[in-house]
């Protein structure tokens, strides 16, 4: 609290629960990660999460999380060869997407969107004050609901 007190003084806003800017300058490459956009992943162990349209037999509409070769060697032997640069893949169904953009939504100052959860849910986390809904009618952590994040995300989910 002395900290969000201390960076709100010198004109940072807390925009994410760990991650402070100034007014317009907040992390856009995270903010595509906490808002549930896909991304590229380049490099070994690099993850990432992209339309199925580059892996066998997957629906090419499925987002698909990946993980690249881990070791530096296999990777270059894979760009070299051609050969695919991800290890392990996993198909994220509607439910997976659901919990991730509810978990990392809430991380947001700006909340996540009220369809995204039952209402009965949201009201016993508003008796709480942990959670309350903004003018644009988005679900978000109160001060106070931001030191409890992973338990309002548990009980929205």
């Amino acid at each position: 609290e002395l900290c969000c007190e201390k960076t709100a003084e010198i004109g940072l806003n807390q925009y994410e629960i760990s991650n402070f800017a100034q007014p317009g300058h907040a992390c856009r490459h995270n903010l595509e990660y906490w808002r549930g956009a896909p991304y590229a992943a380049y490099g070994p162990g690099a993850v990432g999460c992209t339309p199925g349209t580059h892996f066998p037999g997957v629906n090419p509409d499925d987002l698909i999380r990946f993980t690249n070769l881990k070791h530096p060697d296999r990777y270059c032997e894979a760009v070299e060869q051609g050969s695919p640069l991800y290890f392990e893949h996993e198909p994220l169904s509607a439910d997976i997407l659901r919990t991730e953009r509810i978990m990392l939504g809430l991380r947001l100052d700006e909340g996540i969107p009220s369809e995204l959860v039952n209402n009965s849910a949201v009201q016993a986390e508003i008796r709480k004050g942990w959670v309350e809904i903004s003018d644009n009618g988005r679900v978000r952590l109160t001060k106070e609901g931001k030191h409890f994040c992973s338990e309002v995300s548990l009980a929205l989910i």
